[in-house]
């Protein structure tokens, strides 16, 4: 068993943390959410210092605010010159991110086998089973890939893995 020293504790805690900014940097997750304190539960937690990178293995849950991450195996890179976040993949059977964008409107799901943050290139590519969900509204993907910055989305098709398919319900008339 390795002790971890007190410095490496406050690292630890500080990652922990670092993964609140995914919340708000993935979707338009409310504005409230960036300043709750942020859980991150693992069958497993592993920092490995020299690789600039922390893994959470087994059952993984992190909550802010009314935001969730899920998966199997969460992994963060970091920068070495600042300890901020360059990248995150989740990996799961299904992996899964569900936030509150607007209060008046329902949770907003995204599913993949494997979902890929970049914090600097501000991206999130959902690969294998690509799935968004918002009410009854639905996108589906093989690949699905969305550039923060631009709103720009893009979804491919992988020979043998499907097409996209999009289902947007009709507005209620009132």
């Amino acid at each position: 068993m390795f002790q971890i020293k007190p410095k490496q504790k406050w690292r630890l805690k500080q990652l922990a943390l670092f993964i609140g900014c995914l919340w708000s940097a993935l979707t338009l997750a409310l504005s409230s959410d960036s300043s709750q304190p942020c859980h991150v539960t693992a069958d497993r937690i592993t920092y490995e210092r020299n690789q600039y990178k922390v893994i959470y293995e087994g059952h993984v849950t992190a909550t802010q605010g009314t935001s969730k991450l899920t998966g199997d195996l969460i992994i963060l890179w970091l920068d070495p010159k600042t300890g901020g976040l360059l990248r995150l993949e989740d990996h799961g059977n299904l992996a899964e991110y569900t936030t509150i964008t607007d209060p008046h409107k329902p949770p907003l799901i995204a599913r993949a086998r494997v979902i890929q943050y970049d914090f600097v290139k501000k991206t999130v590519l959902l690969l294998q089973d690509g799935f968004i969900q918002q009410g009854r509204d639905t996108f589906t993907g093989p690949h699905i890939w969305y550039d923060i910055t631009n709103q720009h989305v893009v979804s491919t098709s992988v020979p043998g893995q499907g097409q996209t398919t999009i289902v947007i319900q009709p507005s209620e008339v009132k």
